[in-house]
């Protein structure tokens, strides 16, 4: 595979390599020269994609990462367009087949590179997203906390599970880790899932609480506002605990462990709160993937438990 330099932009740089590669090989079956030459003199060139070709030149140049490659053909004076077909000449149509085949060889050669840095997709991966760290003790806490929410809950024999990092994708701070079963994903869906709605109740918390200072409220009141928010918190996390604890644990109630988890929810809480995000693979099944919560959308996030009331109530 021909080697190739590109310019990494702080775009690009904030990408993560996996959704780059996915982004290159989604563009790259339109990155071709479809013509056909005409039977006149002098020679000229039916060419019968460039609306299609130039879409895909038009979304690479938004990675930032093929500038050199583009230029020479944005100034063939084509593109963009929206036209179904063009008559070239024969200078610019050897001119144009040239930058496309280079830019097609940069493609594919970036697609290689990325592919040969990162582990291939597996149904248990798990992507976890860190908040981005100043320096080496941020980092430092942000893998303890996530030590420590793994080591209090899947590591119990109910579940038996285990993970090893697998990757660390570079310059976009998510964290590939393998779970050594499905069933260990589908817990960590499920407290993913319930530390979402942990985060809620600490989101609207923090946010009244910084209400309160703007408004320069007594400090007695302030302190008693914070008091009540972490109280809603601390109940909100240990009824969610106590769900995920007769979801997924085989064992009778067991109050150590209902705390551990509990306290794992409440770490999630955090992780969250600062930008932390906890995703299945998209190799996952459907069920799978529903076990997690989606940060798309989670403002409108609902309670599992509130759920599983509702459809109790209608059996009855």
């Amino acid at each position: 595979m021909k080697s190739v330099k590109l310019k990494i932009t702080k775009k690009a740089y904030n990408l993560r390599l996996r959704v780059i590669r996915d982004l290159l090989k989604e563009e790259l079956p339109e990155l071709k020269v479809d013509s056909k030459l005409r039977s006149n003199n002098p020679q000229t060139w039916n060419f019968n994609n460039p609306a299609y070709l130039s879409t895909a030149i038009m979304d690479l140049e938004k990675l930032n990462l093929f500038d050199s490659y583009i230029e020479p053909i944005k100034e063939l004076g084509i593109f963009p367009t929206k036209v179904p077909s063009l008559v070239l000449d024969q200078p610019t149509h050897l001119k144009l087949s040239k930058y496309i085949g280079d830019l097609r060889t940069a493609t594919e050669g970036l697609i290689y590179g990325i592919s040969q840095t990162i582990e291939l997709n597996d149904e248990n991966i798990v992507s976890i997203k860190i908040p981005p760290p100043k320096n080496f003790a941020e980092l430092g806490k942000i893998s303890t906390r996530l030590e420590k929410i793994f080591s209090q809950t899947i590591y119990h024999e109910d579940i038996g599970g285990s993970i090893t990092i697998k990757n660390f994708d570079t310059g976009s701070y998510w964290i590939d880790i393998l779970a050594n079963s499905a069933t260990t994903v589908t817990v960590i869906g499920g407290l993913a899932y319930s530390g979402a709605i942990v985060f809620k109740v600490y989101q609207e918390g923090r946010l009244l609480q910084e209400k309160v200072r703007e408004m320069k409220i007594s400090n007695e009141a302030a302190e008693e506002i914070e008091e009540k928010s972490d109280k809603e918190v601390d109940r909100i996390a240990e009824v969610e605990a106590n769900y995920v604890y007769d979801k997924y644990y085989k064992s009778n109630k067991d109050p150590e462990q209902i705390s551990r988890i509990k306290f794992a929810l409440k770490e999630l809480a955090v992780l969250n709160y600062n930008g932390g995000e906890i995703h299945p693979s998209l190799h996952s099944s459907k069920e799978i993937k529903e076990t997690f919560p989606n940060y798309q959308r989670l403002e409108k996030i609902e309670s599992r438990i509130e759920k599983l009331e509702q459809r109790t109530k209608k059996k009855k």
